[in-house]
């Protein structure tokens, strides 16, 4: 359990990368407590690479206050069993969080990926984007909620699930909520699922490609935009090796 406040008019950029370790079994169970005051902002970047045998539970609470900005990239591809729940409380005008997530599963892997964001306070923005690659027997769940509370009002929410199937044996599930209790307000959401698109594929292949350089080619245009509100070079670097010896593989 980490406590971490950020105080007013501070930056912090959080990079938590749980990577693969010699152990057998590594599971894991995080809660992290975000406060952060008036004009601050927080980057907060979570890259899980376990190995296949291990099991993550990881929950975030943000408290937002006046101005304040908290983008998060949460990113999976290793372990067999990843749950993850995100919850963010907009306390304070002009407040705005960012949740945004990558996901990549395979053989029976299991990755369930939840997040909230409740606006409490006028003027507040949020966006939740996940977008998931699934393959062999795997399995995804990814549930979006967006509160605006009667306070609330000119509130902006976003909200956006995609996944691409790779095999016809995953699955995946996605559920985009909203609950509105204000009348003036742009809030929208938005799911589709499917597998990848074959005339693509097809002029790609055309044009001298192979067919797994082709794949590769389209699922990374896939979810290029959610990495492009984080700013650490180092973190995007690492999620590009990944995903390449992913699709290599």
């Amino acid at each position: 359990r980490n406590i971490i406040k950020v105080c007013s008019k501070s930056k912090l950029t959080l990079v938590e990368d749980f990577t693969k370790s010699e152990s057998i079994n590594n599971s894991i169970n995080v809660f992290n407590n975000f406060w952060l005051e008036k004009d601050s902002e927080v980057e907060h970047i979570i890259i899980q690479d376990s190995q296949q045998s291990s099991e993550i539970i990881y929950s975030s609470l943000v408290y937002c206050y006046e101005n304040s900005k908290f983008n998060q990239l949460s990113f999976q591809i290793g372990s067999s069993s990843a749950k993850n729940q995100h919850t963010t409380n907009l306390m304070g005008e002009n407040s705005c969080a960012n949740h945004h997530g990558i996901y990549f599963a395979e053989k029976k892997q299991f990755i369930d990926n939840k997040t909230i964001v409740n606006h409490h306070k006028e003027n507040c923005q949020s966006n939740q984007i996940y977008k998931g690659i699934l393959d062999g027997d795997s399995n995804g769940v990814y549930l979006s909620n967006t509160v605006v509370n009667p306070d609330a009002q000119k509130t902006k929410g976003y909200q956006l699930s995609r996944g691409i199937l790779l095999s016809d044996n995953c699955k995946l599930n996605t559920k985009p909520e909203l609950k509105i209790f204000a009348d003036d307000v742009k809030c929208s959401h938005g799911s589709t699922i499917g597998s990848l698109d074959k005339n693509q594929l097809f002029y790609l292949q055309s044009r001298g490609l192979s067919k797994k350089v082709a794949e590769s080619f389209l699922i990374r245009a896939f979810y290029k935009d959610v990495l492009q509100i984080i700013k650490d070079k180092e973190s995007l670097l690492k999620i590009e090796k990944l995903v390449k010896n992913w699709l290599d593989n």
